[in-house]
């Protein structure tokens, strides 16, 4: 219950504190980049949802998955959306790591169940080279 009601304030906060210029800060992350991100998301079979906050606090990354999803393959999931993010800001094609974006922002991953039940969530700072995963 605590888990969720953390994910609940947490999508609040980057709700009314949202982005809404076309490109920002020093990387090329654009509205282009990340509507094609959720779409690629949403173009996997197990995605039901996936949505991309940008705002002054970083990056903060909404996916929903069916109820029998696992925790780890929750987890490959949200380092793949970071990683496409990535990619489409950047041009680039990384098959590790996350990308440069994430030395710019901090990141947080929400992987959740269509009844809002948590799943896993990750962060990383854009001091860290990983994302630490609860």
């Amino acid at each position: 219950m605590k888990k969720v009601l953390i994910f609940i304030f947490l999508i609040f906060c980057f709700l009314f504190v949202g982005c809404s210029s076309q490109e920002i800060g020093v990387t090329n992350l654009t509205k282009s980049a990340i509507s094609d991100t959720i779409t690629k998301m949403e173009d996997f079979e197990k995605v039901e949802k996936a949505e991309v906050i940008v705002n002054a606090l970083g990056i903060q990354l909404l996916i929903e998955v069916p109820p029998d999803f696992e925790i780890r393959q929750a987890q490959m999931v949200g380092e793949q959306m970071a990683r496409i993010l990535s990619n489409q800001a950047t041009n680039e094609n990384k098959k590790e790591g996350l990308g440069e974006i994430y030395d710019d922002y901090n990141l947080s991953i929400s992987v959740t169940r269509p009844n809002d039940t948590m799943v896993t969530y990750g962060t990383k700072s854009t001091t860290n080279d990983s994302i630490n995963w609860d």
